[in-house]
């Protein structure tokens, strides 16, 4: 019904720029057996079409299901699902802000963050079977593209085979401070507590926690290290 009154409303809008922009603003699913399920209080409802304030949710397929904790603070964040079988669940007690996921050109796609996530800015892009996982209590600066995929085929000219398949999850764990537009990249993996440098591009699993990595492509640069959310004029304070 929503999707039939968006329509309709989109008639009566003389651009293509702004019936875009006046669909963008309402939450929908077509398909079979979508679910958007809200949390609350540790009780899950489901719904075909719920709007949270602040996210937008888009469906086009068969057996997507979207999961959402609150409380949680959105703003001018966006899911675009245009495939079957997928599945994405973000925490609670989030700040999100102007998060973009798009999951295209495949199925099975998964998409998970944790409690206590905040963000200023970020596109994650999640194709084929690409399966993606941000921990608890992490802090995202803005300009951050995270790729489940290359998006675009590599070919063995002898062969004929694909050589750039998504081969493994991409994993951010606990408590990681990722800096402003860095770029994480297919099977990258973090382990709990990394901080990752502005501008760094990570290509890789990392093992040791506690480091701080930076470079095109991320290496270590310092070892036992830890972060706080506390401004550090005001970390100085409290000591």
């Amino acid at each position: 019904m929503k999707k039939m009154l968006v329509s309709l409303l989109c008639a009566f809008v003389p651009t293509r720029r702004l019936r875009h922009a006046v669909r963008n603003c309402f939450t929908y699913t077509s398909g079979r057996g979508n679910k958007i399920i809200i949390v609350k209080n540790g009780r899950e409802k489901i719904y075909k079409n719920k709007s949270v304030p602040g996210l937008v949710v888009h469906i086009h397929g068969d057996n997507n299901t979207v999961k959402i904790h609150l409380p949680n603070y959105f703003s001018q964040c966006f899911i675009d699902i245009d495939s079957n079988d997928a599945y994405v669940e973000i925490g609670e007690n989030g700040k999100i802000s102007k998060m973009n996921l798009f999951m295209k050109c495949g199925a099975g796609q998964k998409f998970r963050i944790g409690k206590k996530f905040e963000v200023g800015g970020m596109n994650v892009f999640c194709d084929e079977t690409a399966d993606i996982s941000i921990g608890d209590d992490c802090l995202f600066s803005f300009g951050i593209n995270i790729w489940g995929t290359d998006g675009h085929s590599i070919i063995d000219r002898a062969t004929g085979k694909l050589i750039n398949a998504v081969s493994g999850k991409l994993v951010i764990g606990n408590h990681c401070w990722i800096g402003q537009d860095v770029k994480i990249m297919k099977s990258a993996c973090l382990p709990d507590n990394t901080i990752v440098g502005g501008d760094s591009v990570v290509t890789k699993k990392f093992d040791e926690r506690y480091t701080v990595i930076a470079g095109n492509p991320a290496r270590v640069i310092k070892t036992n290290v830890d972060w706080n959310f506390c401004n550090p004029y005001f970390y100085n304070k409290k000591k």
